[in-house]
């Protein structure tokens, strides 16, 4: 499933969210905000990265980044510590301090930390909050040396407490858990249905 098919189930659901929405506010229930829905979509792991550096540019407190920070590898094959070596150069100070932390340890210290966010910017424990995407689908197979699984745990050393789902062709415990290990929330087998996209939408909504 090309991220081209699964933009157009994200919106399906989306749409059908916000229409059973409206139906439940018309008929007197609980007022619930519609599900303002921006897509951005990568064909590679690398691809993904550049677009959450863009996020880091738009929502710094730092003054000093008025421009998005860029990667720029010796060759195609780039390993995780190639990855982090290259984010150490230009992320903002407070997206720096996970970068080579112990995994295990840092998932264990965001796993109590962690709070849905919605874009606000708040900070939980002193470490730095998420701005940027609200909830991210990865595929775990990616075009190039940065899979799904490495990408996450990239995002998890930046701080990132976004809801992280993995798409996949295999679902079996294995792969449950490698995803789990790598700081994801949960696996959606391939090809995603409109309804599994809806229930894991529906699970990251920030409380209205």
């Amino acid at each position: 499933m090309n991220e081209k098919i699964l933009s157009r189930v994200v919106q399906k659901a989306v749409k059908e969210i916000n229409d059973e929405n409206s139906v439940l506010a018309s008929a007197g229930g609980a007022a619930v905000p519609q599900v303002q829905l921006v897509l951005q979509t990568a064909q590679t792991g690398l691809g993904a990265l550049a677009s959450v550096l863009r996020d880091v540019c738009y929502n710094s407190d730092e003054k000093a980044l008025t421009t998005a920070p860029t990667l720029t590898f010796a060759h195609n094959t780039v390993s995780e510590e190639e990855v982090i070596d290259a984010l150490e150069k230009v992320l903002p100070d407070k997206l720096k301090t996970n970068l080579r932390k112990d995994f295990s340890s840092l998932m264990s210290c965001l796993k109590r930390d962690k709070e849905m966010v919605s874009g606000s910017g708040r900070e939980q424990g002193g470490a730095a909050v998420w701005k940027g995407a609200n909830a991210i689908f990865s595929d775990i197979q990616m075009p190039g040396s940065v899979d799904g699984l490495m990408l996450s745990r990239i995002l998890r050393r930046m701080g990132l407490l976004c809801p992280i789902m993995a798409t996949s062709a295999r679902g079996d415990a294995i792969m449950r858990d490698e995803c789990e290990k790598a700081g994801m929330d949960g696996l959606l087998v391939k090809p995603v249905s409109k309804s599994a996209l809806k229930e894991a939408i529906m699970r990251v909504l920030p409380d209205a």
